[in-house]
């Protein structure tokens, strides 16, 4: 295997990493939005990652044209953004009010969103097992 191809094998396994500890925090967002649908006041939460993750990538490949900065307080027009630092953040959703009893849980959309990031774990998993089997492969 090519070191290139060893660099990408190494991101693969580090994107999926950060994603799958994400999807876990997601689907731990979704128990407890469906775990407190009856709770009066309770407000929903959801997990970003891949926005974040897709910025961080379009960042690093950057081509476009460069300010030209020559004093500290001169803004960039891209500042770079490793994809190993970006984290999942917790949104709480505040904007939205479901019933009276201010509880803004949509029963519906939490199995839908558990459904989609079931799948997403899913195939992520297969990914990474792809991966390891192109690995061993090589190594043999």
């Amino acid at each position: 295997m090519e070191l290139n191809n060893l660099g990408y094998s190494y991101r693969v396994m580090g994107m999926s990493k950060n994603y799958l500890n994400a999807l876990q925090q997601r689907l731990d967002v979704i128990a407890d939005n469906i775990a407190n649908d009856d709770t009066p006041g309770f407000k929903r939460s959801e997990i970003t990652f891949e926005a974040q993750l897709k910025r961080a990538i379009e960042r690093e490949n950057y081509e476009g044209f460069q300010a030209k900065v020559t004093d500290s307080r001169h803004i960039p027009f891209s500042i770079p953004l490793d994809w190993q630092t970006v984290q999942p953040k917790r949104i709480l959703d505040y904007a939205t009010t479901m019933r009276n009893d201010g509880n803004n849980v949509d029963i519906d959309k939490e199995q839908t969103d558990l459904a989609k990031t079931n799948l997403t774990f899913q195939s992520v998993m297969d990914l990474l097992k792809q991966n390891y089997n192109l690995m061993n492969l090589v190594l043999k």
